[in-house]
């Protein structure tokens, strides 16, 4: 009986080790297709989002809620800093609105404003498509604090010249994002984002990338 107890413990050992070194074996582009899968099946998501702006003589700090729902809604609440506390940006797949609590205005954008809104970006799904069309682009992989990341950096084609580099890092184990940096055109920060509280695929209900009814 203790012979048989110490096999059964032996071959739980062996699978284990088996199950671990498939995952350290895979390659970052295997990595980046279970990743890619992930994405694809994902309907919605919500986080926080920490946002350091990196100006010539200053930084300013934001604090965010997104919201994101297939195949291009999203709804961006400002957080902090507390005179900012309740701003929003809307897009419902036709029009992006933006709503300023203390004037109790919304405005709607043009539509060529919609499609090069900056912040579009700071959306996984908007950054992932734009890293699979891009020509440039780059797959490396990076542990933190003995966690590891897959590292995706892409050149960005905007005439803005403080966007001219992309570079997300998504956690291995759960392909949820850590944090996303932006490069101007002398390759210096410009923009940076941390990702917390991220939740894949949660109910939320359409209504909410309607204007009218987040007044």
């Amino acid at each position: 009986m203790k012979h048989f107890i110490l096999v059964f413990i032996a071959v739980i050992i062996l699978f284990i080790s088996a199950c671990n070194n498939n995952e350290i074996n895979k390659t970052k582009e295997e990595i980046f297709n279970e990743l890619q899968k992930t994405i694809d099946e994902m309907e919605t998501y919500k986080c926080k989002v920490k946002m350091k702006v990196y100006g010539n003589k200053s930084e300013k700090l934001y604090l965010l809620e997104h919201i994101f729902k297939k195949p291009n809604l999203f709804y961006i609440k400002m957080l902090k800093p507390e005179e900012s506390n309740g701003c929003l940006t809307i897009y419902n797949g036709e029009n992006m609105w933006l709503y300023h609590p203390q004037i109790e205005e919304s405005y709607m954008l043009k539509k060529s404003f919609n499609d090069t809104y900056t912040d579009k970006c700071l959306f996984i799904g908007y950054f992932l498509r734009n890293f699979l069309n891009s020509n440039d682009k780059l797959i490396e992989e990076e542990v933190i604090n003995n966690k590891k990341y897959l590292v995706l950096t892409k050149k960005d084609n905007s005439k803005s010249e403080y966007r001219k580099k992309e570079k997300l890092w998504m956690k291995v184990q759960d392909f949820k994002p850590y944090k996303l940096i932006i490069f101007n055109e002398n390759n210096e920060l410009s923009l940076e984002v941390e990702y917390f509280d991220f939740e894949y695929n949660v109910k939320i209900e359409k209504e909410i990338f309607q204007m009218q009814n987040n007044k």
